[in-house]
């Protein structure tokens, strides 16, 4: 199982193509709103932007053999500017790193302590990679939440939203392997299963009730998540389905499980038939509208539809919080530790 160093360019370049997005949003923000209090896990936009860079430095201090006792401290950043310079700085340094890179150093496990000091069970470098740039999803998804109400949406953050295919020789040369990608899917899975869980027995009046999300509901962004899942899916078995799953055919909380319990075994078969070189094939499909899309190797694609499900049940988790029904840890790096305590 491997990521190779192109495709490792390439999620940082999705990483940062995102973040950029978000900051531009932000832009002439003030002091006040920067550090208000908001219903995310990390308090505020400033407590958001901060977690996303801190997590960047943290984990390439980790890669390049130092172990940091404490994460970034937010006060010692007053401004978005005193932000933007940290993270452009960052943002140098992490590319430098992966220029610095081969394909056999992204497989080698890095060793590391927690900011506790406890040594961590070592982890191939592309997984933990992989898990940088998820967990910088997931909170883009809440600071992208704070600004949409401050009246600055930062737009569409997708993978595939003028992003994905930019780099042609990305393209062609960064694949991944048919263990990579199941492996992906089992977190996407993993995820979603602590989602629901958390939903059990929730009433159909809770389920439906309008929430400041793009989805509208809870229901809404469950049925998103997995419309995306089977659109995408049909999309690579050769199908252009015209329209998304429409919510209103979900009912209660069970229809839903039902309806993912069936696209999850689907899925599953899809990737079993797959071979390393299907991976790195475009796909060629057309849009909800009809029109044909620059097809793009299906590596790519299914990168997007996890990193989409992360984007989406951000917002997910942060209805049910609201509710007292709080997920947990949906982190790549929490499945990470329990495979490793299995293995």
């Amino acid at each position: 199982m491997d990521v190779a160093t192109a495709q490792a360019q390439w999620m940082i370049e999705y990483h940062d193509w995102a973040n950029a997005r978000l900051l531009r949003a932000a832009d002439g923000i003030d002091a006040t709103e920067l550090v208000a209090p908001r219903a995310v896990p990390c308090g505020s936009l400033r407590g958001t932007f901060v977690h996303i860079l801190s997590a960047e430095w943290i984990w390439r201090q980790r890669w390049q053999g130092a172990s940091p006792a404490a994460m970034l401290d937010e006060r010692e950043f007053a401004t978005l500017a005193d932000v933007i310079v940290r993270w452009d700085a960052e943002q140098a340094a992490m590319r430098a790193f992966l220029a610095e890179l081969d394909d056999a150093a992204l497989a080698r496990p890095v060793q590391f302590t927690n900011t506790h000091g406890v040594p961590q069970t070592p982890v191939p470098l592309w997984q933990l990679l992989l898990h940088g740039v998820n967990h910088g999803t997931q909170h883009r998804s809440e600071a992208a939440r704070i600004l949409t109400d401050l009246g600055r949406s930062p737009g569409d953050l997708d993978a595939d939203d003028g992003q994905l295919g930019g780099n042609a020789t990305i393209a062609r040369r960064g694949f991944m392997d048919v263990a990579t990608a199941q492996w992906m899917i089992d977190y996407h899975y993993w995820a979603n299963a602590r989602l629901l869980r958390a939903a059990d027995g929730i009433d159909a009046t809770e389920l439906v009730a309008p929430r400041a999300v793009p989805c509208g509901s809870l229901r809404g962004t469950f049925v998103h998540i997995l419309s995306a899942e089977w659109i995408w899916r049909q999309r690579w078995q050769g199908a252009s389905p015209a329209a998304m799953l429409d919510e209103r055919e979900f009912a209660t909380l069970a229809d839903v499980i039902v309806r993912w319990d069936a696209e999850q075994a689907a899925m599953r078969a899809f990737l079993a038939e797959l071979d390393d070189a299907a991976l790195a094939r475009p796909v060629q499909f057309t849009n909800t509208r009809g029109v044909p899309q620059t097809p793009v190797p299906l590596w790519q694609l299914l990168l997007h539809c996890v990193n989409h499900g992360t984007q989406h049940r951000s917002e997910a988790a942060l209805i049910l919080t609201d509710l007292g029904r709080s997920p947990g840890d949906l982190d790549m790096a929490l499945l990470l530790r329990e495979r490793a305590a299995v293995a």
